[in-house]
């Protein structure tokens, strides 16, 4: 996820701050252990500002508490952290779920003549952080609730892709009448779902004989590509290369230690839902996503279409209002 990775960068670069990357080399690049590791090394250094994508959000307390203590205030992004305080900036995990589980039933309604039943494998990601318990609950509860005859059949991966690949030829050897597949991370899973499905023979697009409906969380580019083709029904455009800048608006007031003075009411108009949680990581400022289908799939607003060279020169800042206020 390049455009991704690099967004904070262009963000970063547009007020004028030096950037310095946490390069994760060591024995195990990725790991939580790393991520400490790398966060320590940064604290030492005397950066004035964090921005992290916690691996998961009960493993990142300890470093957040430790920036606490040196007064350095933390940007966390796509996931945040149950402890400390830190600016957590995500997607409305549970409306994406939502969104996902819309997605499928429009799918599975179109593909079988109105009728929405039969199993659907959901490709979870890890549940230890709020990310995937969240597109867990806003997936199944919304199944749950308007598509009563699904049966979802989870394959827990932990966000890891070869696991994902392994798991769901597993699950599809033994189910070959699944009728839709729930990739809780398009950009981990798409590659290895797309992979399996034509191995095993079930990859036709949409209103082909025995096509599965496939919906993913992300917005990644090979998803969007895969909607555009019609082998993807829907995906839930997450609104990623925004999070930083969005974090960049609340920065004065975590430098200020008035983070819990946030008023919820005052960011209605971006659309964000901002809450303030003493005992659960701080504050949260969760934006909404989009429902992606073949009607809106080229659109070169969707972050999976830019391009963001290595310099972040051409990276999509859709926030820059927001991030030029930090200037003021």
């Amino acid at each position: 996820m390049q455009i991704y990775n690099n967004a904070p960068d262009a963000a970063a670069k547009k007020l004028g701050w030096t950037v310095i990357p946490a390069v994760a080399s060591g024995p195990a690049p990725g790991s939580i252990s790393q991520q400490l590791t790398d966060i320590n090394t940064l604290l030492t250094e005397g950066v004035n500002v964090l921005a992290i994508n916690p691996c998961d959000s009960q493993s990142i307390i300890p470093a957040v508490t430790k920036a606490n203590s040196q007064h350095v205030p933390v940007i966390l992004t796509d996931t945040g952290t149950l402890g400390g305080v830190a600016i957590n900036v995500a997607a409305n995990e549970i409306q994406s779920g939502q969104l996902a589980c819309q997605g499928m039933i429009d799918g599975l309604k179109a593909q079988h003549n109105g009728q929405v039943s039969g199993t659907v494998i959901q490709i979870q990601g890890d549940i230890a952080g709020t990310a995937g318990q969240d597109r867990t609950k806003g997936f199944v509860d919304c199944m749950q609730s308007n598509a009563p005859n699904v049966k979802i059949v989870t394959d827990p991966t932990k966000w890891d892709p070869q696991s994902a690949t392994s798991e769901l030829r597993i699950s599809l050897s033994a189910m070959p009448d699944t009728v839709g597949v729930y990739m809780q991370s398009d950009t981990q899973f798409w590659t290895g779902t797309q992979q399996v499905m034509q191995s095993l023979g079930l990859l036709h697009k949409r209103g082909e004989p025995g096509h599965v409906v496939v919906i993913g969380i992300d917005g990644g580019g090979g998803t969007l590509h895969g909607v555009q083709q019609g082998y993807v029904d829907a995906d839930v455009s997450q609104p990623k290369t925004g999070y930083f800048n969005i974090g960049l608006f609340f920065l004065k007031q975590a430098q200020n230690g008035t983070l819990a003075k946030v008023n919820p009411a005052d960011y209605k108009k971006y659309n964000l839902d901002v809450s303030y949680k003493p005992s659960g990581g701080g504050l949260w400022v969760l934006a909404p996503s989009t429902l992606v289908t073949s009607a809106n799939a080229t659109d070169s607003a969707l972050w999976g279409n830019a391009t963001c060279d290595k310099d972040a020169t051409t990276c999509p800042t859709s926030l820059d209002s927001l991030a030029s206020a930090v200037k003021a």
